[in-house]
């Protein structure tokens, strides 16, 4: 058989192509040439490796030379068995590092100044009482923490928390009466005298990183999504059945619908309907309507943030009368698009009250913007925050400065504090809109005929009126004389009867807004049946659980 070559050697035993292996195959090459120099006649034949039991083809070598070199005075050593190669290992994916634990600093001045106390998670121990929510309480009564030379609960003026978690407010000491949170992106939180604060805890949970959104949109994203700030009260319960009702009716291509909701929990509509809810802000007790702004903020920042193009908030009270694409369609990044607002004509005053508080882009032009607002979900992000600050602090220079509404007589400065923190958020972020007249249609606004109703997409909803040729019939109500020109009054949504008593069969020769108000109140009450009594609306008609 023919002398097999060190190439092939190579090849064969180490498993190693020419290319890879030219070191070696020059080693083993001078290795048969030392052979051949001391005599050795034998042949390897590349088809005896059994020649060399027990050996490792990278020991042939060494043990030649120990056998075959005896005059040698340092015979080579023994090389170290190569090691095995390493499998390779699966891809490492490089872990988050744990979160932080939560903080709590207490400061003995608003706007997070003065002297402060720092209290971590780990050290709030005091039992919560029946409260299961919360890991653990700290006793703002106790005398034990000082801020400020007063005892804790006396000298507390504003809260600053970090970390995942929500440190949650209680009026008593006793820890058995919840009434607000506040969570990180909240920054810092001014703290009053009314609603007290006695004692606080941090949350089980981390609500941003929870799922909690029901009935949450599958499958790829549609082009909008409509959103409206309640709470769970019996008042805005009617509202809710009657505006996803009117969402259904009128064929909202590409669109969702989803209720927000400020409360500690999900409440029992979450079952029918898509809601997402978000724990109160301390504020909120003082000014409700700082919910809207506060809510979509925190959805817009949790894990059920929406994957639609565009978000369309709206107001409980906005029911739809025809599709709103057209003016989806509109709205691109950089540019939003909004009813007109009752303070349009009122532009010098609402920019005499920006200069005072504006923090950035004060020379920005001034939208007069008002409900529906119409913007693409990244602006929604920087502009939502910007809302609820500007809002919170029309509020509290307000209350500082008692006269200052009087300077603004004209703009309500003090209901719709919200209205112009939203205006000012969106020329803080440098967002302008689409300005548009017939977007809604008000129930003590003008009477427009058939050719332009049927292009209105919203009505906005308060009071029904029956045609004085018909009369009130036994739905005659004593209240709203002032607005005796459009009719007799038969429901408004002031009375707290409001849910149940519904004037119906409708009047012939009805106004276009109280006729489709009426429609939509029994019709959506015959769908989804009565508001069900419930731990969630302890008040008959305002009352929801914090």
């Amino acid at each position: 058989m023919a002398p097999v070559s060190a190439r092939r050697v190579c090849n064969k035993y180490f498993g190693l192509s020419p290319e890879k292996g030219t070191g070696l195959f020059v080693l083993i090459g001078l290795t048969f040439w030392g052979w051949n120099t001391f005599g050795r006649s034998d042949t390897i034949r590349g088809d005896e490796p059994q020649n060399f039991p027990g050996l490792a083809p990278h020991d042939i070598r060494v043990q030649r030379h120990e056998q075959e070199m005896p005059g040698h005075k340092q015979p080579l050593k023994k090389l170290p068995p190569k090691p095995a190669p390493k499998m390779a290992s699966a891809i490492q994916v490089p872990q988050p590092p744990p979160p932080a634990p939560p903080v709590a600093t207490f400061y003995s001045e608003p706007n997070c100044k003065g002297k402060s106390v720092v209290v971590k998670a780990s050290e709030m121990t005091a039992d919560c009482g029946e409260d299961k929510r919360t890991s653990g309480c700290l006793d703002l009564c106790s005398e034990n923490i000082k801020l400020d030379g007063k005892n804790i609960k006396n000298g507390v003026k504003s809260i600053l928390v970090t970390g995942s978690k929500t440190l949650d407010l209680y009026q008593q000491c006793s820890r058995k009466d919840y009434w607000s949170s506040i969570y990180e992106l909240d920054g810092c939180v001014n703290i009053y005298s009314w609603p007290g604060t006695s004692a606080v805890g941090f949350s089980e949970d981390s609500p941003l990183e929870t799922p909690i959104e029901t009935h949450k949109p599958q499958g790829a994203p549609s082009k909008f999504r409509v959103v409206y700030s309640a709470e769970s009260s019996v008042y805005f319960a009617y509202q809710t059945q009657a505006s996803h009702y009117s969402f259904e009716q009128n064929h909202q291509e590409g669109g969702k619908w989803t209720r927000l909701i400020t409360a500690r929990v999900m409440d029992d509509l979450g079952d029918q309907f898509p809601t997402y809810v978000a724990r109160r802000h301390p504020f909120s007790r003082r000014y409700g309507p700082i919910n809207k702004a506060d809510v979509i903020t925190k959805w817009l920042n949790s894990v059920d943030a929406p994957q639609e193009e565009v978000i369309v908030v709206i107001d409980p009270d906005n029911w739809f009368t025809g599709s709103i694409r057209p003016w989806v369609d509109k709205v691109k990044k950089g540019q939003a698009v909004a009813q007109a607002a009752f303070y349009a004509g009122s532009t010098v005053q609402v920019t005499k009250l920006w200069q005072i508080f504006c923090k950035k882009n004060c020379d920005f032009k001034l939208d007069m913007a008002a409900v529906p607002y119409l913007m693409h979900r990244d602006d929604w992000k920087e502009v939502a925050p910007l809302w609820k600050m500007y809002s919170i602090m029309i509020k509290e220079h307000m209350e500082s400065h008692p006269g200052f509404e009087k300077q603004f007589p004209s703009l309500q400065v003090g209901w719709c504090a919200e209205m112009y923190g939203y205006v000012f958020g969106a020329a803080h972020a440098g967002v302008p809109h689409i300005i548009e007249n017939r977007l809604q249609l008000r129930d003590v606004g003008p009477r427009l005929g058939p050719e332009v109703t049927k292009n209105v997409p919203f009505l906005h909803m308060g009071r029904i009126w029956f045609p004085k040729s018909y009369g009130c019939k036994k739905w005659c109500h004593t209240s709203g004389h002032e607005f005796d020109g459009y009719g007799m009054q038969v429901w408004c949504k002031c009375n707290t009867t409001a849910s149940d008593v519904i004037p119906w069969p409708p009047a012939p020769g009805m106004d276009f807004v109280s006729a489709k108000t009426l429609e939509y109140l029994h019709d959506s009450r015959e769908k989804y049946g009565p508001i069900p009594a419930s731990k969630f609306r302890p008040d008959p008609y305002h009352g929801s659980l914090p």
